[in-house]
């Protein structure tokens, strides 16, 4: 199980280009964020939508999981 590498990444935020919006955080410089988020393990997941997380997982995840949750969200 991997979490998605930068090639998924990018490729997620081409496929679903103008829906949805894929970014990383370094939660070592932002720290702030990360305590916000209550990141408490890495990998951490995030799904916001109207700026509001509507779903989060901490851990590796494969990528049609994290497809679905992004399916079910839009």
């Amino acid at each position: 199980r991997v979490v998605l590498d930068a090639a998924d990444r990018i490729t997620l935020a081409d496929e679903y280009k103008g829906k949805l919006a894929v970014g990383k955080v370094d939660v070592d410089r932002e720290q702030v964020t990360a305590q916000q988020l209550r990141v408490t393990s890495i990998p951490a997941l995030f799904l916001f939508k109207g700026g509001k997380v509507v779903w989060s997982f901490a851990g590796a995840a494969p990528r049609t999981k994290i497809e679905a949750e992004i399916k079910k969200h839009l």
